[in-house]
């Protein structure tokens, strides 16, 4: 993800009231709840605001000018008293930016996002990264490296890498190809996602479910997944050490 600080004075942090709730507002809000910023790695933005807010609230809907918004709001200490702030994020693609923030109705400067982008990274690495390494693997499924293929054929695996920390990567790899000499070359690989490990696990293309010895692409309630039932594959595959 990244973190991108372009500030619009004009611009407020209320949805407009045709705003469009449901299903595709709610996908907007997990991809920046489960999402990270460049200047906090390994920590997703849910966990920094629930470690800084007092109660955060989010709310995603659409601007009077169609752009998709993203607003965690919550009560923090600032100056020593009691504040309310606004922090609103802008999804574009599967990606989404920081842009502006309010503090007790008043519009606030780069400078200011940048602090408090900052404190609660502070906020979130005290208390949520201590967790997880306390949970070990007694939450997770596993610790290590697994592989799956939904597709098939050569040219397609995908590795799941679980931390004892909790942190979670998957990649996409290609074939493993032969060089002039006969030498077998380590496959190329992408990374899907890295994160803390989560329930669902969000990337560009799937949500996955992992169990122990098997992972399941599935949607935002949990339900197999659309596309492969509806293409009569199976939703879930077998993990291989």
């Amino acid at each position: 993800m990244m973190k991108k600080i372009a500030l619009a004075a004009s611009v407020s942090l209320l949805m407009a009231s045709t705003a469009q709730a449901g299903l595709l507002s709610k996908w907007d809000e997990l991809t920046v709840k489960t999402g990270e910023l460049e200047s906090c790695p390994g920590v997703t933005l849910e966990q920094q605001a629930d470690s800084f807010f007092k109660d955060p609230e989010w709310s995603a809907g659409k601007a009077t000018d169609g752009r998709k918004l993203v607003n965690v709001s919550g009560t923090f200490t600032y100056g020593d008293r009691p504040v309310r702030g606004i922090l609103q994020m802008w999804i574009q693609d599967e990606e989404f930016s920081v842009e502006a923030l309010e503090i007790n109705g008043q519009p606030q400067p780069d400078v200011m996002i940048d602090a408090l982008l900052e404190k609660m990274c502070e906020a979130a690495k005290e208390e949520v990264v201590p967790q997880t390494a306390q949970q070990g693997n007694q939450r997770l499924p596993f610790i290590g490296k697994r592989s799956f293929n939904f597709a098939g054929g050569s040219g397609t695996e995908r590795y799941i890498t679980i931390q004892q920390s909790g942190l979670t990567v998957i990649e996409s790899c290609g074939a493993s190809l032969m060089d002039d000499n006969g030498n077998f070359q380590e496959p190329s690989c992408s990374v899907d996602w890295k994160g803390p490990f989560a329930t669902p696990l969000k990337t560009s293309s799937a949500m996955y479910r992992v169990e122990k010895e098997r992972i399941y692409q599935v949607e935002l309630d949990g339900s197999p997944a659309r596309d492969c039932m509806a293409s009569s594959e199976d939703c879930s595959v077998s993990l291989y050490e």
